[in-house]
């Protein structure tokens, strides 16, 4: 009775193996003139791409499997340098390519998903290219001619055509993931009879009305973040200064922000996606707006291990603008002793986060080691925080430039405690304090500290 029970539970056991194993798919590529190069499977995540698996190409074939952990979305194969994007999930995927060229000699063989969404995006480039060349005729040849109104009708058709079809397609193969993307990327139908200026406002006022934020496969895309990106670009201009650039992007942001927070994790993924976007420009005064006007969603906060590192940094912000008083640390310098920061006098304190490695820094390091003259020296107190975590790079560098600095380090890189609460995402970056450690400026260059 046990024996038979036990062979039953075996013969379930392969059963169920080869059951799901069989259903879950598998990526498969015909790529010419690529024998042998190794390529490599990423999951696209807004503008970001994380590695799965790498496999090397065989007999012309590259085939991956798919995995239960894997999420429907955008996948793309790549060999570091060339790549190709489609859409992947838990069916048979056949496509072909020819390398390098991967992406436009891509063809499908069978995958009704990629079928879809490659002829949308060829619909909708060319549908872009035609309304690009009616456009300046519609701004600038005169109204009243005949040629005028054939141009106008031409807009309206070419659009209309895009629409029609992506509203069938909608109604047939609502279930399909290609759909998803295609209802959330396609741009508002613009009404030709406004005027060019009421056209560019309709343009922005309806931009995100195809979105449903509530549709989390689009984080698992780049539709959502080119489509950020693309809504901040309406709000700029070449002609702008950068404070006038920041406040634009933090009015373009109040419209479309509020609409994300129905979903947590969508508001979320908006959230980090602008914060590092604004981080990597120094747009600081966009953060801060962002910072004063939306918390972090009550998830994240309760979920330390989940949260991203843009929307940890995005708590600090305000408390680290010029003002307020930034925290104290005590760091070890290179003979060992410890230093505290509150124990400085100084009139002003230069604190300057930066990294052997870092090619910028070496320019400013330098810059200041001239700078921080015996005269500066009576008034200022310079401190370099190295994020290196190599002892013997640091001291190489700083030996072989002549470097005469005051340098603190613990050789744990962005971990190092005085860079997690000084809230520093990139180097260098430099913090001038007053003696009562209150943030006094945030300058970008060395020429600002003269």
């Amino acid at each position: 009775m046990n024996c038979f029970f036990s062979k039953s539970l075996l013969l379930l056991s392969i059963f169920s193996t080869l059951f799901f194993s069989s259903s879950l798919g598998q990526i498969s590529f015909n790529i010419e003139n690529a024998q042998n190069k190794r390529f490599y499977l990423h999951q696209i995540k807004g503008e970001r791409h994380f590695m799965l698996d790498s496999v090397t190409v065989q007999k012309g074939i590259l085939s991956f499997e798919w995995k239960s952990e894997y999420t429907p979305g955008m996948y793309q194969i790549s060999d570091g340098q060339n790549g190709c994007v489609f859409l992947a999930k838990d069916t048979e995927i056949k496509l072909k390519s020819t390398w390098p060229s991967l992406q436009d000699s891509l063809v499908v063989n069978s995958s009704p998903e990629n079928e879809l969404w490659l002829h949308y995006l060829s619909f909708r480039n060319k549908t872009n290219m035609k309304l690009e060349l009616l456009s300046p005729v519609l701004s600038y040849y005169p109204q009243e001619t005949a040629f005028y109104r054939i141009a106008k009708n031409e807009f309206a058709s070419v659009q209309d055509s895009l629409h029609k079809w992506v509203n069938n397609i909608s109604n047939k193969e609502s279930y399909t993931l290609a759909t998803h993307f295609i209802q959330a990327d396609i741009k508002p139908k613009v009404p030709v009879d406004l005027y060019i200026g009421e056209q560019k406002e309709f343009f922005k006022a309806h931009y995100f009305d195809n979105i449903d934020w509530n549709d989390t496969l689009l984080m698992y895309s780049n539709v959502l973040t080119s489509k950020i990106t693309e809504y901040l670009g309406l709000h700029a201009n070449p002609n702008m200064s950068k404070a006038e650039l920041e406040q634009a992007f933090s009015y373009a942001i109040d419209q479309f922000l509020p609409k994300s927070m129905v979903n947590d994790q969508m508001y979320a993924f908006c959230l980090d996606y602008l914060v590092r976007g604004f981080e990597r420009f120094n747009f600081e005064e966009v953060i801060l707006h962002i910072a004063q006007t939306y918390p972090p969603p009550i998830e994240q906060c309760e979920n330390e291990v989940r949260k991203s590192a843009a929307l940890a940094r995005l708590e600090k912000y305000e408390s680290m603008q010029i003002g307020q008083t930034a925290p104290d640390f005590e760091l070890p310098n290179l003979q060992g002793e410890m230093v505290k920061l509150s124990d400085c006098k100084k009139e002003k304190i230069l604190l300057v986060f930066w990294a052997s490695w870092c090619p910028h820094c070496k320019e400013i390091i330098t810059q200041i080691n001239t700078w921080y003259s015996a005269e500066k020296q009576k008034t200022w107190q310079v401190y370099t925080i190295s994020i290196d975590t190599s002892k013997e790079d640091l001291q190489t560098y700083l030996k072989s430039k002549n470097i005469n600095l005051p340098v603190l380090c613990n050789y744990k890189g962005w971990d190092t405690r005085a860079a997690v609460d000084y809230n520093i995402y990139a180097t260098p970056t430099m913090i001038v304090l007053d003696n009562e450690l209150r943030i006094l400026s945030k300058p970008m260059r060395v020429g600002e500290l003269r």
